[in-house]
């Protein structure tokens, strides 16, 4: 079984610079790799489930985390989730305001 900082390594292009979510240019992710990080939560967050899709948000532009969230939902997961601080999913991402489009991406995806 591979650590967590494995595949945060697999799943983040090199050229991927977290802090300001640069967009990535023709990176592929394929269903089974965005799959595999359902398994992977971050810990941090209190619920599994939260930190699941914190990770995604961390780790895949807009478009794979689109995907990601489609996929998700498909497990039979749900967005309604919370942090230990008892925020929701969009409360959470509101935060970021640089990034809104993540935020909106779980909103379309709630319904």
């Amino acid at each position: 079984m591979k650590k967590t900082s494995e595949l945060d390594d697999e799943l983040q292009p090199a050229s991927k610079e977290r802090p300001d979510k640069q967009k990535v240019v023709g990176e592929e992710f394929s269903d089974d790799q965005l799959l595999e990080l359902m398994n992977h939560p971050l810990p941090e967050f209190g619920q599994p489930d939260f930190g699941v899709v914190i990770r995604a948000y961390r780790g895949l532009p807009i478009e794979a985390f689109e995907r990601f969230l489609t996929l998700y939902k498909e497990q039979g997961k749900s967005l309604e989730v919370k942090d230990k601080n008892g925020r929701s999913l969009l409360e959470y991402l509101k935060r970021f305001t640089a990034q809104l489009e993540y935020a909106d991406a779980v909103l379309r995806h709630l319904s």
